[in-house]
């Protein structure tokens, strides 16, 4: 595909062609490839531009979001490997949710229903129900995509507990008030009956900046999330998901596994 100094790998390719600033020698079916070889990486541009600079805005947020969106639909990634992460894109553009993991997040809240609206939560139910309200899963799949389409070696702050952390103060802002609706279904089987349910939605109305005491040095900062869940019957409580911060000297690789700088 070039005249000299044959090129076997992508970014040598793409390399050589910014160095060109043009197409040329290449003509017909390889002009056509090169050129949706550098939008692709236009897009890939886009987001490591924005997530190297500081989070200091909604607007940067959305903007992040939106763009990671569309990378996950031009990798074809498979919903099965992003679901949360779909969720937290979705989450962004949208004034209500109410489908597929929104459901199966709604439902697991439903199993402590109680125990929520009579404030009995115990530390088993936070433990069942801190992975998915602090978008664990989210954060996760996030990084696995940055590995994948190899931005994480230029990204390493994003790696950071204490970036993620900024990244979800202003995103609490973007969906505050914005429910996660469970809507009426219906199970499956051969008998098909309409599930009770006690919860009809659950909204994030802010957060709160807990300053880490004494004996808990390794973290920067807890960031508690005020949530109210709405019962069917119009009852309204207030729910709060605390997330451990870590130090940012603490970054997170495979399996989010920390790594010492």
């Amino acid at each position: 595909m070039t005249r000299t100094n044959d090129i076997v790998c992508y970014d040598g390719l793409v390399e050589a062609i910014k160095e060109r600033k043009t197409l040329e020698p290449f003509t017909g079916l390889g002009a056509f490839l090169l050129a949706t070889l550098l939008m692709k990486d236009e897009l890939l541009q886009k987001i490591e531009a924005e997530l190297g600079q500081p989070i200091t805005s909604e607007r940067q947020v959305v903007y992040i979001l939106v763009e990671i969106r569309k990378l996950l639909d031009r990798e074809s990634v498979p919903k099965a490997d992003c679901r949360h992460l779909r969720m937290l894109c979705n989450w962004a553009v949208h004034i209500e949710l109410g489908r597929d993991i929104v459901e199966e997040h709604l439902l697991l809240l439903e199993s402590v229903a109680d125990h929520l609206r009579y404030h009995q939560m115990t530390k088993a139910d936070f433990e069942r129900t801190s992975k998915v309200f602090d978008l664990y899963g989210a954060r996760l799949e996030f990084l696995d995509l940055l590995r994948r389409t190899k931005l994480s070696r230029s990204l390493p702050d994003v790696f950071g507990a204490l970036w993620w952390a900024t990244f979800l103060r202003h995103y609490v802002g973007i969906v505050a008030d914005c429910p996660l609706v469970l809507k009426a279904r219906r199970t499956r089987g051969p008998q098909q009956n309409t599930v009770a349910k006690k919860i009809k939605n659950a909204a994030v109305k802010g957060y709160q900046i807990i300053e880490p005491s004494p004996a808990e040095q390794h973290l920067e900062m807890s960031l508690h999330l005020h949530w109210e869940i709405e019962f069917s019957d119009g009852f309204r409580a207030p729910w709060i998901m605390p997330l451990a911060i870590e130090k940012d000297r603490q970054f997170f690789g495979r399996a989010d596994r920390i790594l010492q700088n």
